[in-house]
Parts: structure tokens; C-alpha cells; sequence
């Protein structure tokens, strides 16, 4: 049994994992406030609320005195698991992740505005039975981000507006999965196990770790006339350095030599790794010429070719280590959205996006099982006096995924060829006011 790569074959997994369940395009959370959501997030044109830290920077030169939004967001995924040929499904649990959001803007004169912005656009969790088929894959993983972003906004002349940030991430993550000592123990080209001598033996590893990073935003709003506005943002990559312990809890090593083996080499280790968070540039136009309803499209744009290589790293030893290449691609993501003021209180919004998988066919695995997306919003908006308050829905219906290949893991080591299914509901809900 190879002794060098066993401790990185069993972390790679458990780490990879973390976007298993994730709703959204790789493992980015693109709804970031409940009334650009009910538009489907179409909004880097309009950006006329606080939110615009996040979608657009620029658009915050729009607002007077001070305002500030507070809200969050329940996310509920649901995928099936399909063994091709036999009977075997699972499901992941039931769970309800709340990213939240935070958002407050000044008017400091005519022509400057600052903002400070707190949202969490990465993440999300998996969290499947103890005992489904891809328990050696992951059982439970968890991935937080955390973007704290000031912003300054100039805006040049009644036309045309710019701006920009800075971003300072904290992130941490959580990634349990089983160690199912039968798959191990063939993976690594062992002597052949007596039928049944490690069914049901298995252990369990859990990573934890956390870092943090830098970056930054940039704006441009410009005004063609009364009617047309067209807005442009970015937000650059994130590098995230994690730092973390790996601890595994291992099966009694009397139940076979090949336990205690692997027992002796999955000692608790100190891991080091890299995550890039990626680039994403914004593009809109909305128009506003007809009588109380205003629409925009909008193009999102985001850069995942540069997630591409992950190293995982281990203190005991300097040759201890993986590299995985993910050969993911860049994607658009193509925005709709309307809003339709009923009166001077109360807005109806609706909007759809679509939303292409950033993995390639032929490198779709068990430890991301994402796909194209179709997402559908309806939201609404009341104003009582300095009061706002939006609550938005989306239902987001996910292509069936499949693995293209038999073999999966670290050198494809193990079979697990497979079928997903996934639906995913988002409800969105912010509290504004204006000082």
C-alpha cells in the first residue's frame, strides 16, 4: 500500500467536495439583496439602492443622505443521487443555509459617496446521510465566505458615475467524510482482502480550517438620457490561503493488518491550501420609458478558468501533497428582470436568468455534479416613509447531471459513476431605511 499518497487521497476528497451541494454556478451565491433578486438580480444598471456596493459601485452617487438595507437569504437544495443500471438512490438532508447582507451608503456632497458593504458570496453546504454510496466522498462539507467591502463613488458629471473598493475576505470551512477502509484498501493495489474481512469497517476524517484574503471593486454608471441607463462593475479574484488541521478517527486496528496500516498512515495533521475566489464582471442596460415599469438585461460574466489547479499540502511531511486539475471554464450568465410600480408604495418585480455549469462534460464528478440552471424570481417591494421592505422568491430547476467517466477521485482511483437531480428555492427578505 503506498503510504505517500493515502493521507492526500483521502482529504483531496473530503476538501473537494464542498460545492457538492451547491446551488449556484461552481459554489458562488449570486443573490446578494431581495430586491434586486425579484428581477433576477438584473441589476447593474439601475444599482439604485444600497445593494449597488455589491452589484454596482457607481450606483450609489443615485442616492441622497444616508441609507442603509439589512437582510438574508433561505436557500434549500435538494439532489438526488442515481446509480445507473441498479435501485440505489439517495438524497442529501434537509437543511436551510441563511446568508445574510448588509449594505450602508453617505452622500457626502454633490459629486462624492461612500459605502460599506458586508455579504457573503461563496458557499453553502453538503450534508448527506452517514451511509450513502458517496460517504468516502463527503458526508458533510461547509465553505464560508465572508466580503467586507468599503466603497467610494465620484460621480464626474450628471452622466456618468465611477467608483471604487476595497474587499477583505475571512472565509472558513468545515469537511467531514467516512474512511471506508474496503474502498482504500483496493484502491491502493493491496493484496486481495478476504470477501467480507472489512465490510462495514470504516472510520471518519474531518477537516477544519480557515484564512483569509484581498481584493478589489470597481464601477461605472452612465446615463444616456431619462430613459437609458448603462451600468458596468467588477470584482477581482480572491486568493484564500486555509490553514487547518485534518483529524481522523480511526477503526480498532485488531480487526485486520490492512486497518492498521492505514490507521498508521492517516495520523492528525496540520494542511495548508488555496482557493480562488474568482474574477466577475457586470454588464446591464435597463430602460425606463414606459409608463412605470422599468427593465433590464443584464450579462455576468465570471472568470473560473482561474479556479484550476487546487494543492493541498501537509506539515508532516514536504512530499505530501496533491494537485488537482479542475479545467473548469468561464461562464456567462444571461439576466432578465422587470419592475412594475403598482403605486408610490408598492412594486411587483419578476425576472429569469439562465445559468451555464462552469464544468467541462468531460470532467464532470462526483465531488461537483452541477449543471446548466434555470432560475425563475418574482419579488415585492413596499415603502412606507423612510421604510422599504422587499421580499423576493426563486426556484432554481438544475439540468440533470451526470459523470462522464467510471472513475473518479485521485488518479481515478474509484469507481462511482452516477446521476444528479436538483432543485433549489431561494427566499430573500431586507429591511431598508433612509436617515
Amino acid at each position: 500500500m503506498s503510504k505517500k499518497y493515502l493521507i492526500p487521497l483521502i482529504i483531496f476528497f473530503v476538501f473537494c467536495s464542498y460545492s457538492t451541494n451547491s446551488y449556484a454556478n461552481g459554489f458562488i451565491i449570486g443573490e446578494q439583496d431581495a430586491e434586486a433578486m425579484g428581477g433576477a438580480s438584473a441589476f447593474a444598471a439601475r444599482a439604485d439602492n444600497p445593494s449597488a456596493i455589491f452589484y454596482n459601485p457607481a450606483g450609489i452617487t443615485q442616492l441622497d443622505g444616508t441609507n442603509a438595507t439589512l437582510g438574508t437569504t433561505l436557500v434549500t437544495v435538494k439532489t438526488t443521487y442515481h446509480k445507473p443500471g441498479t435501485g440505489i438512490k439517495s438524497s442529501n438532508k434537509d437543511r436551510v443555509d441563511t446568508p445574510g447582507y448588509f449594505y450602508i451608503t453617505k452622500k457626502i456632497n454633490d459629486k462624492i459617496s461612500a459605502g460599506f458593504g458586508f455579504y457573503q458570496p461563496y458557499g453553502l453546504a453538503s450534508d448527506w446521510q452517514s451511509d450513502w454510496p458517496g460517504r468516502h466522498i463527503v458526508t458533510y462539507a461547509m465553505l464560508r465566505t465572508f466580503y467586507f467591502n468599503p466603497v467610494i463613488a465620484w460621480q464626474v458629471n450628471k452622466n456618468l458615475s465611477v467608483a471604487a473598493g476595497a474587499i477583505g475576505v475571512y472565509s472558513d470551512v468545515t469537511l467531514n467524510s467516512r474512511l471506508v477502509y474496503k474502498n482504500l484498501a483496493e484502491a491502493n493495489g493491496s493484496p486481495i482482502v478476504p470477501k467480507g474481512a472489512l465490510d462495514g469497517v470504516e472510520g471518519h476524517s474531518k477537516l477544519k480550517g480557515d484564512g483569509g484574503g484581498a481584493g478589489v471593486n470597481l464601477g461605472l454608471l452612465y446615463k444616456v438620457n431619462d430613459d437609458w441607463k448603462i451600468g458596468v462593475s467588477y470584482r477581482s479574484p480572491v486568493r484564500v490561503r486555509y490553514f487547518g488541521e485534518a483529524d481522523f478517527k480511526h477503526s480498532d486496528s485488531t480487526i485486520h493488518p490492512l486497518v492498521a496500516i492505514i490507521n498508521a498512515t492517516t495520523a492528525n495533521s496540520e494542511v495548508q491550501t488555496k482557493i480562488t475566489m474568482p474574477p466577475q464582471l457586470l454588464a446591464g442596460v435597463s430602460y425606463s420609458g414606459f409608463k412605470d415599469l422599468t427593465l433590464e438585461f443584464d450579462l455576468d460574466w465570471r472568470g473560473w478558468s482561474q479556479f484550476d489547479t487546487l494543492r493541498i499540502r501537509f506539515a508532516e511531511k514536504a512530499d505530501n501533497r496533491i494537485s488537482l486539475g479542475s479545467h473548469w471554464k468561464d461562464t456567462i450568465t444571461y439576466r432578465a428582470g422587470m419592475e412594475y410600480k403598482l403605486n408610490d408604495s408598492v412594486a411587483l418585480r419578476a425576472g429569469y436568468a439562465y445559468d451555464p455549469t462552469a464544468i467541462r462534460n468531460n470532467r464532470l464528478d462526483p465531488l461537483v455534479p452541477d449543471s446548466d440552471k434555470h432560475a425563475v424570481t418574482l419579488g415585492v417591494g413596499y415603502k412606507m416613509g423612510n421604510w422599504k421592505f422587499d421580499i423576493a422568491d426563486m426556484a432554481l430547476f438544475f439540468n440533470t447531471a451526470s459523470t462522464h467517466t467510471a472513475k473518479a477521485g485521485f488518479n481515478n482511483m474509484f469507481d462511482f459513476k452516477a446521476k444528479y437531480k436538483s432543485f433549489a428555492n431561494l427566499a430573500s427578505m431586507s429591511v431598508s431605511y433612509k436617515f
